[in-house]
């Protein structure tokens, strides 16, 4: 009786810790996501995340690697790019940016990442 005792014990034990363990190596098997710009991968010093399913990633990589010019407020918060005649402004934890002037509706607000400016 003992032994079909810690026998199910020890199968209870090893079902909790394999449905415990599931969404940490599913998140471990995730493969990280690649920045490409103009057919070339991009290396970033700080990776793209997911948050609230949308990817964020690194503005001025992305920015400069197109060639445009990235400005940084800190009294504002607010991140520019410019590339020619083209103007684009995102203000950390705002989900409205402008492009040209129109404001548009961003489903992710911009944040801090590593000391980087993340935006969807």
């Amino acid at each position: 009786m003992l032994r079909k005792g810690a026998l199910l014990f020890v199968a209870a034990m090893v079902l909790v810790t394999t449905l415990s363990l599931g969404p940490l190596l599913s998140l471990a098997t995730t493969p990280p996501i690649r920045v490409t710009v103009n057919g070339a991968l991009l290396t970033l010093d700080v990776p793209p995340v997911l948050q609230s399913g949308r990817v964020l990633v690194p503005f001025r990589a992305i920015f400069e690697a197109l060639g445009a010019t990235v400005n940084w407020d800190a009294a504002t918060n607010v991140v520019s790019g410019y590339l020619g005649r083209q103007a684009v402004f995102l203000q950390l934890g705002s989900r409205t940016a402008w492009r040209n002037g129109p404001a548009l509706q961003l489903d992710v607000a911009p944040t801090i990442i590593g000391g980087r400016t993340l935006v969807p």
